[in-house]
This record gives C-alpha cells, sequence and structure tokens, in this order.
C-alpha cells in the first residue's frame, strides 16, 4: 500500500494544477482523512476546513490531547496514541494547507485520498513499484545495524523471490485437507486440521476467538472474506484487488498470505523443524500460531499424530514511549540513525536496550538513558584499569 500511493502521489505532481484545483484537491482530501480518523470533528453544522479546524479539535479531542483517556478512566495507551498520530497530521496538513505546501507538507492526507480515487489504475503486475520501496528499507536497515556493530545474518530471504515456491506450499495444504479455495482465495481450515489431532493456538489458546486480534493479524486480508468456512479461519493466498500486487497462481491472480511468507522462508533455508523461533510479543497470536498451523499441516503425516515445527518461541516485549508500543504506525518512534546522532553512542544504545528483562521490553526515557550513560561510564572506568581495551568492544 505505501509503495502504490508513493506512485500515486509522483503521478498527481507530475499534473499541471491551478491554484484552485489544487486548493479544491487538498480540501477534500482533508475532509476524507478526518472522516476516516477522526469522525467526530465532523459532528457540527458547518463544514471543517483547515481554517477552523485548531478549534473544533481543541473543543473535540482536548482532553487526550492534555494527556487524558478516551474513557475518561486508567491511563493512555495505544488508542490514545493512535489518535494523537491522526490529530497530528490534520494539524500540519492544516497548516500546509494555508500556508500553500499541499505536496510535501499534506502528504499524510494526500496519499490515503489519492489512494481511494485511483489505486485501481496501478499495474498490479509491475511489482518494480513495491521491490523499490522495500530494497530502499533494507538497505536502511542494514546500514542502522551496521551502525550498531551487529553483525550480518547468515541468509536473507525476500518474499518475492518465494512467490512460486509458496503457492506449491498451499497447494500441498490443500491436498492434505486442512485449507481450501473460496472465490480465487485460499483459507486454512482449521476445524479440519484440529479433527485430525492437530492443536491449534497453542502459544494463545485464551486469544483463539479474539476477533479484534484476528482482524488486526488479517488487515486487508480479512476484508470481503464471506467464504470462509469457519471464522477463524486465515488467509494462504488472498485474491488481489485492482492496484494490489498480483502473481499467478492455480486459483488466479493474487498474492500470498501475511502467515504463510514466513512458513515457507523459513522451511526452505531450515527445513521440517527448528529448534528456535522469536518475534516481538504482539506476533504469537495470531501470526505464530498460524505460522504453527499451517508449517505443521504441511509436514504431519495423516494418522501420525502432530507434527512439531518449533521446539521453542522466544517473545520480546516491546520498546514503547509513554505506555504505548513504539510504532510506525503510531509515529511514536525514533529512528536509530536520529538517536545514533543525536542521543546515544552505539554502544550506549545497546546498553539501553540490555537493562530491560528481553521479554519485559523497554521503556524509551531520559532516565533510561541517563542510567546506560552512567553504566557505560562505569564500565569505561574498570575496564580502563582492570581489562585489555579490546574487552570493552564486546559490548
Amino acid at each position: 500500500m505505501k509503495a502504490r500511493r508513493q506512485k500515486l502521489l509522483e503521478l498527481e505532481k507530475s499534473k499541471k494544477y491551478t491554484a484552485s484545483e489544487l486548493s479544491q484537491l487538498a480540501a477534500e482530501a482533508f475532509q476524507s482523512y478526518a472522516k476516516s480518523n477522526l469522525p467526530e470533528l465532523l459532528k457540527n453544522d458547518s463544514a471543517l476546513t483547515p481554517e477552523n479546524y485548531a478549534q473544533r479539535r481543541d473543543e473535540t479531542y482536548g482532553k487526550v490531547l492534555a494527556g487524558g483517556t478516551l474513557t475518561g478512566e486508567g491511563k493512555p495507551g495505544d488508542g490514545e496514541a493512535k489518535m494523537k498520530m491522526h490529530i497530528a497530521n490534520l494539524t500540519s496538513a492544516a497548516t500546509a494547507i494555508q500556508e500553500e505546501r499541499v505536496f510535501g507538507g499534506a502528504d499524510e492526507i494526500i496519499l490515503p485520498y489519492l489512494d481511494s480515487l485511483y489505486k485501481d489504475t496501478i499495474d498490479a503486475q509491475d511489482h518494480k513499484i513495491f521491490t523499490d520501496v522495500t530494497q530502499y528499507w533494507e538497505d536502511q536497515f542494514m546500514g542502522d545495524m551496521d551502525a550498531l556493530n551487529v553483525i550480518r545474518p547468515d541468509v536473507i530471504t525476500r518474499v518475492t523471490t518465494y512467490v512460486p515456491k509458496i503457492a506449491l506450499f498451499v497447494e500441498k495444504i490443500i491436498e492434505k485437507g486442512f485449507a481450501y479455495e473460496s472465490d480465487g482465495s485460499v483459507y486454512f481450515d482449521i476445524a479440519a486440521f484440529e479433527k485430525a489431532g492437530n492443536p491449534y493456538a497453542r502459544l494463545r489458546p485464551e486469544s483463539r476467538n479474539d476477533k479484534a486480534l484476528q482482524e488486526e493479524g488479517e488487515g486487508s486480508l480479512s476484508k470481503n472474506s464471506g467464504g470462509k468456512r469457519g471464522a477463524g479461519d486465515f488467509a494462504l493466498w488472498k485474491k488481489s484487488k485492482a492496484g494490489e500486487p498480483s502473481w499467478p497462481s492455480p486459483w488466479g491472480e493474487g498474492r500470498p498470505g501475511w502467515h504463510i511468507e514466513c512458513s515457507v522462508m523459513a522451511s526452505d533455508i531450515l527445513g521440517s523443524k527448528m529448534d528456535i523461533h522469536s518475534g516481538g510479543i504482539d506476533l504469537a497470536f495470531p501470526h505464530h500460531d498460524n505460522e504453527l498451523a499451517q508449517s505443521e499441516a504441511y509436514y504431519c503425516e495423516h494418522g501420525h499424530g502432530p507434527h512439531l515445527w518449533v521446539n521453542y518461541f522466544l517473545h520480546m516485549g516491546h520498546l514503547s514511549i509513554s505506555g504505548s508500543k513504539m510504532s510506525k504506525s503510531l509515529k511514536n518512534y525514533q529512528t536509530i540513525k536520529d538517536a545514533l546522532s543525536k542521543d546515544y553512542t552505539p554502544r550506549g544504545m545497546r546498553i539501553a536496550f540490555l537493562m530491560g528483562r528481553w521479554n519485559d521490553g523497554v521503556e524509551i526515557s531520559p532516565d533510561m538513558r541517563t542510567m546506560a550513560e552512567v553504566w557505560e561510564a562505569t564500565v569505561n572506568v574498570s575496564s580502563s584499569s582492570a581489562f585489555p581495551p579490546l574487552m570493552t568492544d564486546l559490548i
């Protein structure tokens, strides 16, 4: 979606807009963004405009902006953080529109609006649109890891090169009776899997019927999925809609489901069983539970009991800021590059991460940074008198 929207923005910027046309585009995008994300702003007789936005924002969401909660009880969490992110986007856009800086200043609201208008015009088989974006961010990530002295991985896998193998993997799961095709999409059949004696959702059994987690895990894959046999059945292969990347398959043009990508790539490198699998605690259900199910469905033999795909899972805690998970979607994050240029040394950042238990996560705060600096200074003093200089480079 990000790649598609960026392509649409580039095309839109190349058009020759008059001042009035650009103003009209901005006004429509402004209204559309508010309607989708902050509908309370529109509950008024007069139209919402960049000019009256600030007053209406403060009247409607003043308590949340002042540190309160949506319900008026408890502490602010992800819901409040997400609301503040949308408010910040509209605030920036309102300023940019009034200063006639629509492109570049109001992109956060222009992008989704253009996507709603023109996404059908994107060539879904032009994968370069999407791979250019992923390659850019892969390069950025590797640069950050190099800056932190993190050793590069032995193997790197990329989903776009695995799509044919993913389709074959899904075909075998269908053949075993654990998945079914419906209108060009393929869904995992949880009931059939369990009926054959295989456990499902054993990482987080209490979450198996949590609809909110299921929908969050599937994202757009769960939309328009009326052909599912069971409410919890998840997509292995999804029929592509206009503007979405697509590849040929036995079920028509489509794209891999989220969970299946990991199963196929990990199995291709590590085989039918691995010792340790890790990830953030938010991935335990449904992502890792679905990974387990589809992988064990692929490898298990009927009548011979379940197949164990992973011996141990390590679920890490999150980095968090002001009680909310650090997240790109919430825009409450600091990049590694920015942190190293302003606040941390590479070793100082690693020490800060080590100061929290791996499964509890770390709350990013000025106090934590100070504690890390004190600890690092203590180690430096101790090592300079008691250990060879090389020893401190191991941290």
